[in-house]
Order: C-alpha cells, then structure tokens, then sequence
C-alpha cells in the first residue's frame, strides 16, 4: 500500500460516531491503527485532539496481548480547555439610576445614525422581516442594530414580527441577549436602561416611558429617569 492515502476527515467522522456503530461493522484495532498509518504526512502531524486520544488508546489495546499479567497500562489522553463564557446575568446595573452621566463613548452618535426601520419591513412577517433578522449583527455602537433598536423593540416603537402572536419586547430580549461581552460587561447608561427594560415588561410598556427620539438620542431618556 505504498503511496495510499485515506482521508482523515473521514476516520475522523467515524470515530465521532463510533458509539452508535453496531459491534459488528466496527473497525478492528488493527485496521484503525492501518488507517492512521494510511494517513498522509500532513496529516498525521496535525491530528485533533479526539484522533490523538483515540490513537492513543488503540496502539495502547492493541499492545495489551503482550503485556505481562502482573503489569498494567496507563494510556495518557488529552483534554481541551472550556470555553470561557462570559455570564450576561452578572447582576443588576444601578448606573441609569446612581451615574446617569456614565455614557458611551458613542451615545452622542445614536440619535444621528440610527435610522428607524419601517414598519412594512418589520410588522407583517414574511421575507422582509426574516431577512431583516437575519441581516443582523447586534452591537451596542451598530447605527443599525445598536441601542436605538433594541430600546424601540423593548418599549413597542418598532413592531417587529415574524409571526402574528410575536411580541416585540421578547424580540428585544432575545437580540439584547447577543450583544458581544465587550458591550453586556460594560457599565453605562445604555446597557443599564435596556437591563431594567428587559427584565420588566410592564416598565417597558408603561405610556411614561419615552420613546426613542432620533433627534435627541439619551438625553430625554436620561432626564425623565434623573427626575
């Protein structure tokens, strides 16, 4: 077999479902370790940390036939690190309320960026809104899909729906939910007005609350909290 090569990817896929693999179409200890040896150069040089501990493994049962009864084998696996995941409900943010003044860099710039979506685009369903959903990329600083629009979807202002019982405010959760941790973990203004919002729909839809004005962005909001 000088000069073959077999595709990792497809070992690899094996071995991923190798638990619902009947008995009896299982691959042998020795066609397995064939198989890494089949793979090319580059390949074998690169393995994933699952292929490294199932090579592992095998070479160690397939070395078991010859090991003495009074030894025994240790076979050493790898493990990977967990991801770091950052906890969006750290706790509750009093900076609306205690710092109102503790703004974002770019909150002068909501009001004059932001451009309010159409209703027609957003309220029926249909194609428009789910390409509107779609398109987006949620980000506190976005002109787009930034603070002004997740506070006009907590507070009923933009009626989005993909389906005719969607309400808004839980489109306005769901979306303030994907802001990236450099935005969540940020104490402002912003982030604490939509935590109140979001986590008190009757707040959100009381009448007293301001609606977003694209001409004077937080500065109505902060004064009707202020006072």
């Amino acid at each position: 077999m000088e000069g073959s090569s077999y595709p990792l990817t497809r070992y690899a896929a094996y071995i991923k479902k190798h638990g619902f693999v009947s008995s009896a179409c299982r691959l042998t200890t020795e066609e397995e370790l064939l198989l890494l040896q089949l793979c090319n150069t580059e390949e074998r040089s690169r393995l994933s940390l699952s292929l490294l501990n199932r090579k592992a493994f095998v070479g160690a049962v397939s070395s078991l036939a010859s090991l003495p009864d009074d030894k025994t084998l240790t076979v050493k696996l790898g493990k990977e690190r967990p991801p770091q995941i950052e906890n969006f409900d750290f706790g509750a943010d009093f900076t609306i309320l205690e710092n109102p003044k503790k703004t974002m860099v770019s909150a002068k710039l909501f009001g004059a960026a932001y451009s309010r979506p159409e209703q027609d685009s957003v309220a029926f369903g249909g194609e428009k809104a789910q390409e509107f959903i779609n398109n987006s990329g949620v980000e506190m600083t976005s002109s787009r899909y930034g603070f002004p629009l997740l506070y006009d979807l907590l507070t009923g202002t933009v009626k989005f729906k993909l389906h005719p019982s969607d309400r808004p405010h839980n489109w306005g959760r769901l979306l303030f939910r994907l802001l990236p941790p450099s935005d969540f973990k940020t104490l402002s203004a912003e982030m604490s007005v939509l935590r109140i919002l979001a986590e008190n729909p009757p707040v959100a839809a009381h009448p007293a609350i301001p609606k977003f004005q694209i001409d004077s962005g937080m500065s109505k909001i902060k004064g009707m909290v202020a006072g």
